[in-house]
């Protein structure tokens, strides 16, 4: 690479929730994911949650762009302010939606409509349809607004940080002094609930599940989606595969096979696990016959294994690995 250009420079960075999926649209503009930066978490804990705020125009216009942070943006191909992106409170920027926590998953369908895979806190991992001007809920929503399994903690607004520490019950149960709101009560304009959650559980749910150890993250219901493939088949298509969404699971081991309708609005049935293995999948994609499938794996970090047991000895690190279907 040449001469390099900054398409748009001092955007949010930190250790965690980056996000940084890029794809170029079939209207020419870029489409970037920016996730929430894991305010509200871990290191973070006692850090603002920017993924509800806005940009003003004295913001965009002194380029400060800390509230990018848990949005997708839409880009012209020189880092410029599309004219038709979408307006919030009278202010255009490259700001395409927002609400989103870690979407590191993004794909075009044939028909243009967009994809996201979006990982969720300790439940609900969202495919979502990307909708402009849409309001994706996150930290107020996840997945459903339903009071299921989720509330919002917001520790940055708590009393005696000091003694505070996260009790990982995704909101559920919470120290002391910490402000809990329910989904209901969240009143955000333009919500738009995703096509499928992996998964959403009751309040009941047990998120300290002794099967994982210390490592109870990798017991949760989500999944760590790590990316979205829309399948379009070939000549050699695997049959019944016709309007599908690939979505690779960091946590499982496996691929997750989710059927749609013709429109790719709806989805179908469960979403069905594929080729599992001890390997943390990456991203994945599809020769142009249809019948093979090359999936990338990540060099290191941990995974589930059949038993429900948790192990960092992935079996292929590092490496891009061949399916290949055979036709009976």
């Amino acid at each position: 690479m040449q001469n390099p250009v900054d398409l748009l420079a001092g955007l949010p960075s930190s250790k965690d929730h980056q996000a940084g999926r890029l794809v170029i649209g079939p209207d020419h503009k870029i489409y970037y994911t920016l996730g929430d930066q894991g305010h509200n978490q871990l290191t973070y804990l006692f850090e603002p949650n920017y993924a509800q705020s806005l940009p003003t125009q004295q913001e965009l216009k002194n380029k400060d762009f800390h509230a990018y942070s848990g949005k997708v943006l839409r880009l012209n191909l020189d880092g410029s302010i599309p004219r038709d992106n979408p307006s919030f409170n009278g202010v255009t920027s490259h700001v395409y939606t927002l609400g989103h926590r870690n979407p590191q998953g993004l794909a075009f369908a044939p028909n243009g409509k967009l994809l996201q895979a979006e990982q969720g806190p300790n439940s609900d991992d969202e495919i979502n349809l990307v909708v402009k001007g849409g309001n994706y809920g996150w930290p107020n929503v996840a997945g459903y607004k339903d009071d299921s399994g989720y509330a919002y903690a917001n520790y940055s607004a708590a009393t005696n940080k000091s003694q505070i520490k996260d009790l990982g019950q995704n909101g559920i149960k919470v120290a002391a002094g910490v402000p809990v709101t329910k989904e209901s009560e969240w009143t955000g304009k333009n919500f738009i609930a995703p096509l499928k959650t992996l998964f959403t559980v009751q309040d009941t749910y047990n998120y300290n599940d002794p099967m994982c150890g210390d490592m109870t993250y990798i017991c949760w219901p989500t999944v760590a989606p790590s990316s979205a493939y829309v399948y379009t088949g070939g000549k050699k298509a695997i049959p019944g595969w016709e309007n599908t969404l690939l979505v690779p699971s960091l946590k499982r081991g496996v691929i997750f096979r989710i059927k749609m309708d013709q429109t790719y609005s709806t989805t179908y049935d469960d979403a069905i696990p594929m080729f599992k293995s001890n390997n943390r999948y990456r991203d994945v994609i599809a020769n142009p016959e249809g019948n093979t499938l090359y999936v990338l794996t990540d060099p290191e970090g941990n995974v589930q294994k059949d038993d429900g047991s948790v192990t960092n000895q992935l079996e292929n690190p590092g490496a891009l690995i061949k399916f290949t279907y055979k036709a009976k």
